[in-house]
Formats: C-alpha cells, structure tokens, sequence
C-alpha cells in the first residue's frame, strides 16, 4: 500500500491479511473508506 497523499514512499506494504480502507480525498479521512480491499476478497467492496 502507498500513501498518495504523502511524499514519495522509499517502503512498500504488501497486505498478507486482514484488509485495508483507502480514501481517494484526503478532504474526507474522517468519514467512511471509498474502498476497502483485501487479499481475500476477489475486488475491491466500493462506496455507493
């Protein structure tokens, strides 16, 4: 996982389990997750 909202990342996190919200605008960190992924999920569960 990379952070896009931070500089350049020099580390890489591979997600091996568990899972993990992303948010595409930094504006909305306090609300839900647009996304949330996992290693076991087959794609990605998206916000309406």
């Amino acid at each position: 996982m990379l952070d896009a909202f931070k500089d350049a990342s020099a580390a890489v996190y591979v997600v091996l389990s568990g899972q993990v919200g992303l948010w595409h605008d930094p504006a909305r960190l306090n609300e839900e997750p647009d996304e949330i992924v996992s290693p076991e999920a087959s794609s990605a569960s998206r916000r309406c």
